[in-house]
């Protein structure tokens, strides 16, 4: 982002003899992490803030740091006493190393110096730091679905015993939630699933999901199996179209989104693959048993559940009815990993470092590592002063 400050004038007021035009003078700054908040995690606690001198005044730079409260710490400040030329820049390093919301502002200052008299123009920037999304501690999961049942050996027999884990504001159906229809599978959590049409049990395997909330958005960060029971997708079979389902939100599947209850909704989706494939359209669909129509599909969708690499899908839904906003990363695992998040899970009980190779070993698969980010960037973007 960028802000233009412009201000001129000066002098003691007590000349009447003309002195030199005072001088327009301004500056611009922008931020390496585009504005995002801070997360005390690798890579995300630091960012640059560049300094531009836009006017066509010399300009002695001067930076206060009296607002800046615990927590942030300014490093390798090269625009302390700088003097810049038109056009010429300086950078400061600012890093946020507390698992808290916090705000705080830094003044950069420009004075030009015109005959006799001195001219200033001021910025005043904030930055924002916030709890990691990741860090919680989770709750397992203990609904209707048994983990010791076919549930998850019938994707391995390795998988046996496996447990399901959310942590936020995730909530579950109820027992007989989505059970009528052509299809009938069990979940566990409502959020955003890839899905095909006539839904995939495979696919409903999710063994971490989390969800934050700020403003009028949701958030989701949602760990699922990439793979289905027939371990391929037929691109020429309607009831394999494959779309980001956000039934589960919008209808509860026992009074809503049934027979007779039909609940239709309809917005704006905006959809990346981590492939680099894009889909940007208007929506509409209806939840009225347990086949989530339409028959809607994103043909790069079906190829990342065609293949058994690990990949994640970035999406933003809006909706027309109730203008809330769904942001949601879809983390697609192959079987390896699956069982590497599963049994980290039940060792871990705060993910925060699930990122970090002494913690995570087996997690460091760089595609599931990017997803990881991407949630957290993601959540920092938007939600600058912390998440509910």
């Amino acid at each position: 982002m960028s802000l233009f400050l412009y201000s001129c004038g000066g002098g003691d007021g007590a000349k009447e003899t003309a002195s030199p035009a005072s001088p327009s003078i301004g500056l611009t700054y922008h931020s390496s992490n585009q504005g995002r908040a801070l997360i005390n995690v690798d890579g995300l606690s630091e960012t640059i803030f560049t300094i531009e001198n836009s006017s066509s005044a010399q300009l002695t730079i001067t930076t206060e740091m009296s607002d800046l409260v615990a927590g942030f710490s300014v490093t390798n400040n090269q625009c302390q006493g700088a003097v810049l030329a038109t056009s010429d820049t300086c950078q400061l390093t600012v890093q946020y190393l507390r698992d808290d919301n916090s705000k705080g502002s830094i003044k950069v200052s420009g004075i030009a110096q015109n005959g006799n008299d001195h001219y200033r123009s001021t910025i005043l920037f904030p930055v924002f730091g916030i709890v990691d999304p990741f860090n919680s501690n989770m709750e397992e999961y203990a609904g209707h679905i048994d983990p010791n049942s076919n549930f998850c050996s019938l994707i391995d027999p390795t998988l046996v015993d496996c447990h399901l884990y959310k942590l936020g504001q995730v909530t579950s159906p109820a027992p007989d939630a989505w059970s009528t229809g052509a299809a009938s599978y069990p979940l566990a959590f409502n959020a955003p699933l890839i899905q095909t049409y006539f839904p995939d049990q495979f696919l409903f395997m999710t063994p971490l999901v989390v969800k934050h909330s700020c403003s009028a958005a949701e958030f989701y960060f949602v760990a699922q199996y990439g793979s289905t029971v027939s371990g391929a997708i037929d691109t020429n079979n309607r009831q394999d179209n494959v779309f980001i389902k956000f039934h589960p939100l919008m209808a509860n599947g026992v009074t809503s989104g049934v027979a007779g209850h039909a609940v239709n909704f309809s917005g704006r989706l905006n959809l990346s693959t981590s492939s680099g494939d894009n889909f940007v359209e208007n929506t509409s669909q209806s939840a009225h048993d347990s086949v989530w129509s339409g028959a809607s599909n994103v043909a790069g969708l079906q190829q990342l559940l065609n293949t058994n690499n690990n990949t994640y899908v970035t999406s933003s839904y809006k909706d027309s009815n109730s203008g809330k906003t769904v942001y949601a990363v879809n983390s697609l695992l192959n079987k390896d990993d699956l069982q590497a998040l599963l049994i980290y899970l039940q060792t871990n009980p705060n993910p925060h470092e699930i990122d970090t190779p002494a913690d995570a070993p087996d997690l460091q698969e760089p595609t599931f590592q990017a997803s990881v980010r991407q949630y957290r960037e993601i959540v920092a973007q938007h939600c600058l002063t912390g998440f509910n």
